[in-house]
């Protein structure tokens, strides 16, 4: 088993339907003391999270609230979702899961709160995890500062499968 540390990031990569926001949420996000997801199809319902529909409504919760569901508006998802991730950030000891990064970014930019989270979020204990069926069309600070990378498939039987990519750093080798 993997054991995702305070302040790692992980990258989950495969087509739509193979288990990745399942993953993300069980594997993850059940284990945050605190934590987001980012849930821009309106779909998550992890046991143990509150629901918050917009930028004002996520305000009234966060951090009181220590597990929240973020349902971004539809008028303007990526800032709203940028705002969220600078929150955790200035919090810290919070763990983000992104369930589309394309949502969010894209090849050529990156939000500053992004960014942020995941270029110093080790430093405060922030932990994402991004998830995207499109990683070609993803900012390459994704997959950079990611410690893990998890890559899912569909199975036999139309069960999805989950497959582990383990980029390991020369001072992890000497370790």
């Amino acid at each position: 088993m993997i054991r995702i540390q305070p302040g790692q990031h992980v990258t989950i990569v495969g087509q739509n339907g193979t288990g990745k926001s399942w993953m993300g949420e069980r594997a993850f996000a059940l284990a945050w003391p605190r934590g987001i997801i980012i849930d821009h199809k309106h779909e998550s319902t992890c046991r143990g999270y509150q629901i918050a529909r917009g930028i004002k409504q996520f305000d009234q919760l966060w951090p009181e609230v220590p597990r929240v569901i973020f349902r971004p508006t539809f008028r303007a998802p990526a800032e709203e979702i940028d705002l969220v991730l600078s929150r955790a950030f200035y919090h810290g000891n919070t763990g983000v899961l992104v369930h589309e990064a394309m949502q969010l970014c894209d090849a050529r930019t990156i939000p500053p709160g992004y960014q942020r989270a995941l270029t110093m979020g080790r430093l405060r204990r922030v932990s994402i995890v991004s998830c995207t069926q499109r990683p070609m069309h993803v900012h390459n600070t994704v997959f950079s500062e990611s410690k893990h990378f998890f890559g899912s498939h569909r199975g036999g039987r139309a069960r999805p499968g989950i497959r582990l990519f383990l980029l390991r750093t020369e001072h992890d080798r000497r370790s």
